[in-house]
């Protein structure tokens, strides 16, 4: 797992990840997706992942686009299939929200 909390002066975001090797690159999409591009935490967390192992090796989650990956299996690249989960909670001003990646079935809850 690798938790982080990032906070500024109206913003508090807790955020984590599992997925071994696997989780930086998650998580790290996550982030970007989520502060850089302004996508929900629910938009940042959903979208698909690639990620190249060190043997070169293509790791993308199953929701990717099937013409994504069918050309780049016809450009010959290895493909192998993985999951991994992020999830995080945001404090913004007074609004809290939450999202749990749905690839693990996680549901986010609160009171």
């Amino acid at each position: 797992m690798a938790p982080a909390v990032l906070k500024s002066q109206s913003k508090t975001l807790v955020i984590g990840g599992s997925g071994g090797g696997m989780i930086t690159t998650a998580l790290s999409s996550a982030l970007m997706n989520h502060l850089w591009f302004r996508k929900s935490l629910k938009e940042a967390i959903d979208t698909p992942i690639v990620y190249v192992d060190s043997e070169n090796k293509l790791r993308l989650e199953s929701k990717l686009e099937k013409d994504v990956v069918d050309n780049l299996e016809a450009k010959g690249h290895e493909i192998v299939k993985f999951y991994n989960t992020v999830n995080a909670v945001e404090k913004v001003d007074s609004c809290i929200s939450a999202w749990s990646d749905e690839r693990k079935k996680g549901k986010a809850a609160g009171y």
